[in-house]
């Protein structure tokens, strides 16, 4: 309960901490999976926050991340293992 409030009252105001929460764990597991090579399952845990996610979307072919939180959405996309991974809309 007191984590819906607080998303409530940060989405109400405006605040950009919902998005972070998508955009980092996005990132965060596109750069586990594609540039270290590491397995799903690890990426995973290695992403995760206080404040989980709520799904994720991850396109093994076009090498993207898609992760849902606190009412946002954000996706990361791997560009190559020198560039890494950057996010998108």
């Amino acid at each position: 309960m007191k984590i819906l409030t607080l998303s409530l009252l940060l989405f109400l105001t405006g605040c950009k901490f919902p998005k972070a929460v998508s955009a980092f764990y996005a990132k965060e597991v596109c750069s586990c999976l594609f540039v270290v090579g590491q397995e799903e399952e690890y990426c995973h845990e290695y992403g995760k926050q206080i404040i989980p996610i709520w799904t994720k979307e991850i396109d093994r072919k076009a090498k993207t991340v898609k992760a849902y939180g606190l009412w946002e959405s954000t996706s990361a996309r791997f560009i190559s293992s020198r560039a890494g991974c950057i996010i998108e809309k």
